[in-house]
């Protein structure tokens, strides 16, 4: 087992023995200091399981602190496995309130915009909207294509939505 995994391992048994003080407080402790591999979706399987509100706000601000460019990706690839939507929709929030930036991952973005809820959707948004004048124009046109070419099957409720990212995208 390499040194990455032992620490991922030792903190998930620290975990279970604590209370929901310490667990926050903990917590609280690991946005001092950088992401290492495994922390994050640690953290995301965590907001999923708990039912304690100040543990899963901790977790939020957690993923809204971030400041590492190099996570981006790993978020991303949370973002596309979690199972729990409202640990997704707290992911993609945080991706825009983190000010990191995703631009090279507009495509998820756009994916997640059509296939999520209107609440997923509203993140999406807003992040595409911090995200997009550093997207190429050419991946912009191909990505509000895309989103064109759903439009019919999009619920009443995230149409207006979805024509503000076409909008967004082609500007």
């Amino acid at each position: 087992m390499g040194k990455k995994d032992s620490r991922i391992k030792k903190l998930r048994e620290t975990l279970v023995g604590l209370d929901r003080v310490s667990t926050i407080v903990l917590i609280r402790s690991l946005r001092d200091e950088k992401p290492f591999f495994g922390l994050l979706s640690m953290l995301a399987e965590l907001h999923s399981s708990t039912s304690d509100d100040g543990v899963r706000d901790e977790v939020e601000l957690f993923f809204n602190d971030l400041k590492e460019q190099s996570v981006a990706g790993e978020v991303v690839s949370i973002i596309d496995h979690i199972q729990n939507n409202s640990t997704r929709n707290v992911l993609l929030s945080s991706c825009w309130q983190s000010g990191i930036d995703y631009s090279g991952y507009i495509e998820y973005f756009v994916s997640w915009a059509i296939s999520g809820d209107y609440f997923a959707t509203l993140e999406c948004f807003t992040t595409i909207e911090q995200s997009a004048f550093a997207v190429p124009a050419n991946k912009r046109d191909e990505e509000a294509k895309r989103i064109i070419s759903v439009m019919g099957s999009v619920s009443g409720d995230k149409v207006l939505l979805m024509k503000e990212i076409i909008s967004i995208l082609q500007h």
